[in-house]
């Protein structure tokens, strides 16, 4: 009964209106261009279950509005379960390209003069 409890939380966690963010951040995990792979190395039935592959191809599309949709969903809820960690680190691609990656933490993409070695600073 516990465990059920604790899968009950982290369904509402999911997909509460509170974390779109984390909502955000699933959805860009699902665009990757070899997620099924990802997604089969601990999941290996995924290649047979028609309907999963349809569900995540449908949040791919659709984005947070497909995510959802589906949010009742216990298969779905259980596969991504399985992947919270790479969810919640997970960068994409086009984030790296962003300027607040690129730029120094003035915004400027070489040293200032205040940075400067020789330059004494009280």
């Amino acid at each position: 009964m516990m465990a059920a409890g604790l899968q009950g939380d982290y369904n509402s966690h999911l997909f509460s209106v509170h974390s779109s963010a984390y909502n955000d951040k699933i959805v860009a995990f699902l665009r990757q261009p070899n997620i099924f792979e990802i997604l089969q190395e601990r999941q290996p039935d995924l290649s047979r279950n028609h309907s999963l592959r349809d569900k995540v191809q449908l949040i791919r599309t659709d984005g947070v509005s497909g995510l959802a949709r589906l949010s009742g969903d216990a298969d779905l809820v259980m596969l991504l379960s399985l992947f919270e960690d790479e969810v919640m680190s997970y960068v994409p691609p086009h984030a790296l390209l962003h300027s607040s990656y690129c730029q120094s933490p003035r915004g400027s993409p070489v040293s200032s003069p205040q940075n400067s070695p020789g330059k004494v600073t009280s």
